[in-house]
């Protein structure tokens, strides 16, 4: 008979803890919703923050936007003057460098030598005379020389190349140093071309030629027509 009175004084035990086990799921639930809440309430102090962060910051650049503003909207003050005037159009290259000669050789030489404007530049012919050369020779006589340096005074400042051209008539050599015009018109360009170095022209800007009978000016049927013929020229090589 003990044993079924042992069990009947369990039973309202546990009985009552059946009763009271919902707490502990209450109780997990009120720890959760805490939980979200104090999320909740850190985040939106956060964004709080955030949103004052953004109207200080937005209240700090309002002056230079509205500044950056009007000055897009207003219209760029007009340019100052220059105070460089314009250069000059440029000058023709061979009106000045016939001024240069004109000026370089001077009343003594400027009716001794004709200034002709060509394709190929800028010549100076010298026509056959005692100026130059003595009959039959190729060496330049003193008077020469010095129309030569004032020509060279030209040829050094402009830079610019210069070819020596030799000419002749079509009369044959008469004597035995020279084998024929064109020998002979090849080395009075030469001496020319030497004097000019001489008077300072760099020798790499000289050239020289001879062309013998081959390039008349003027008829050869005539004593005039000869004389035109037998001339040097000094050629500025003007591109």
């Amino acid at each position: 008979m003990r044993p079924r009175s042992s069990r009947r004084r369990a039973r309202p035990e546990n009985e009552a803890t059946g009763r009271h086990r919902w707490l502990l799921s209450y109780a997990d639930t009120v720890t959760l919703l805490f939980a979200l809440f104090l999320v909740l309430f850190a985040y939106a102090g956060q964004n709080a923050r955030f949103q004052n962060f953004t109207r200080a910051l937005s209240k700090g650049l309002k002056p230079a936007h509205e500044a950056v503003t009007a000055a897009m909207a207003s219209p760029p003050p007009p340019p100052e003057p220059s105070q460089t005037p314009p250069p000059p159009p440029d000058e023709d290259p061979r009106a000045r460098l016939r001024s240069e000669l004109t000026n370089a050789l001077g009343k003594d030489f400027n009716a001794l030598v004709e200034l002709r404007n060509e394709e190929r530049g800028l010549v100076v012919a010298m026509v056959d005379s005692p100026l130059l050369f003595p009959s039959g020779q190729t060496d330049v006589q003193p008077r020469g020389r010095e129309l030569l340096r004032r020509i060279a005074v030209v040829g050094r400042s402009c830079g610019l190349d210069l070819r020596v051209e030799g000419h002749t008539d079509n009369e044959p050599v008469h004597n035995e140093r020279y084998r024929s015009n064109w020998e002979l018109s090849v080395l009075r360009a030469t001496s020319v071309a030497d004097s000019l170095i001489r008077a300072g022209v760099p020798a790499e800007k000289i050239s020289v030629m001879g062309f013998g009978e081959q390039r008349p000016r003027e008829t050869n049927r005539t004593p005039e027509g000869r004389s035109a013929n037998r001339r040097v020229e000094v050629v500025f090589v003007v591109k």
